[in-house]
């Protein structure tokens, strides 16, 4: 049986049942947990007589599938998810097969963007502003091309064309095969702020100005080279992210107040893409009260806006950070409070089944439907944020802390991991010692950002 029949078959209100336990999660090594709702679902399952065992990744003769390398944005996505569905599993033993490092003055990776599409890696300097370094690199780790003046920020990959937001605020469209420029779009006043911008498969790259005072929409098309569409985005006090999914705009902001001195409640729009048109949906504003704070990061399958929230502030003791879920009826979906305190939090994951809460030392998976907490993972060390999730693995990296590069293999049913250590030593981090870890998908293995930019695949027969 399947993974997902056999949730499916045992799912009961308010739960999501496990489907064979498998792993360690000991001590140091991180732990699991599981509610008691989600226990019971166990127990019955076990007393039908279902399916419990099932394989964990399958082989064929013709060997692993060849996936595109595709991370067009900061998280992937438009909708912001980090869902890679056929990246493989990362268990077992790995090796590096390329090291990609900075040579002399060429780039900082510890402080880079790194996005991919149509075979190729692109890193950007100075990950949240603008820098001056590109440099595009191939599957095989050498170097295509590099431009040591480039002035770009916030890049991003779409319809075989690369670009960027410049120190002026106009969009840079380049050629990703040599780096030269195509088009240079003005006029736009974008910033290089990853919330503030997204560009979708077709090529439209959208981008808004943050202001609290109003914000600007502008939608650039790509292959023309040219704005298509610039207006005010009405209704809304400001925009604090800009997603995309499914050919509409997800605007996540503030609304109106009367009084300067009152909090702006929570505010989603949406839009057509193409037409820009505001299209009815989540037309509610959601009252900003003590228990959840304000919006942070989103992500979307665009049914449901699901939203990390923050309380935060010199009015409390603490940083409280939770999750919203709203839904395309303008309803509150549900709310779940307070589920990480005093910790740095790291932007949510989606997939079919859950939505994703990465802290420094936890990670809690949320039922989509719910928000009911079906597993917390804790570890005994620091997370990384550059996590992604794959059909049945949510893959978080460890803080680099010796020169390496471990991650946590996690179940996404039962929340129990494995360890798996890509590299103990990087060698390109002998001048630059970098402690966060960002993985991207590759064919066989992942990319992985530390020190150097790294490709690791499993040892032969491993997976």
């Amino acid at each position: 049986m399947q993974r997902r029949d056999y949730i499916k078959a045992l799912a009961v209100p308010g739960t999501v049942a496990v489907a064979g336990c498998s792993g360690t999660s000991e001590g140091e090594e991180g732990t699991a947990t599981l509610p008691e709702t989600v226990k019971e679902a166990m127990t019955e399952a076990e007393r039908e007589g279902e399916e419990t065992e099932r394989e964990t990744a399958t082989t064929t003769e013709e060997g692993p599938a060849v996936l595109p390398l595709d991370w067009r944005t900061y998280a992937r996505d438009g909708a912001n998810t980090r869902h890679v569905p056929d990246q493989s599993v990362a268990t077992g033993e790995y090796d590096i097969r390329w090291t990609h490092s900075q040579e002399g003055d060429t780039i900082a990776f510890d402080d880079s963007r790194v996005i991919a599409g149509g075979e190729t890696l692109f890193v950007q300097s100075n990950r949240d502003h603008i820098g001056s370094r590109l440099l595009a690199v191939e599957p095989t780790g050498e170097l295509r091309w590099e431009r040591t003046d480039a002035g770009v920020g916030g890049i991003v990959y779409a319809d075989g064309l690369l670009a960027g937001i410049t120190w002026d605020g106009d969009v840079l469209v380049m050629d990703p095969e040599t780096g030269e420029r195509e088009a240079l779009v003005t006029d736009v006043d974008a910033e290089p702020d990853t919330s503030l911008n997204q560009v979708a498969e077709s090529g439209l790259f959208v981008s808004v100005t943050g202001d609290l005072g109003g914000s600007t929409m502008t939608v650039v098309d790509l292959t023309a080279g040219e704005i298509v569409r610039q207006e005010e985005v009405e209704a809304m006090a400001g925009v604090y992210e800009v997603l995309i999914a499914d050919g509409r705009i997800v605007f996540v902001g503030a609304a109106p107040v009367e009084s300067s001195r009152d909090d702006n409640p929570i505010m989603v729009q949406v839009r057509d893409l193409e037409t820009g048109d505001i299209t009815g949906e989540f037309e509610e504003t959601w009252l900003r009260d003590d228990e959840m704070g304000y919006p942070d990061w989103s992500t979307t399958d665009g049914e449901t806006v699901y939203t990390m929230a923050n309380r935060s502030g010199l009015q409390y003791d603490d940083s409280r950070y939770g999750m919203i879920a709203y839904s395309r009826d303008g309803s509150l979906q549900w709310k779940a409070p307070e589920l990480v305190v005093n910790e740095t939090i790291y932007p949510p994951l989606l997939d079919d089944d859950h939505v994703y809460l990465v802290s420094e030392s936890t990670v809690n998976a949320l039922d989509r439907a719910t928000g009911e907490v079906q597993w917390t993972y804790e570890n005994a060390d620091r997370f990384s944020p550059g996590s992604l999730v794959t059909d049945d693995r949510l893959v978080v990296p460890d803080l680099n802390t010796n020169g390496g590069a471990r991650v946590h293999s996690i179940d996404t049913a039962s929340g129990d991991a494995e360890r798996v250590q890509f590299f103990t030593e990087d060698e390109s981090a002998a001048d630059h010692f970098s402690s966060d870890v960002r993985l991207r998908p590759a064919t066989e293995g992942f990319y992985v950002r530390g020190a150097g930019l790294h490709y690791v695949a499993p040892v032969d027969g491993e997976e």
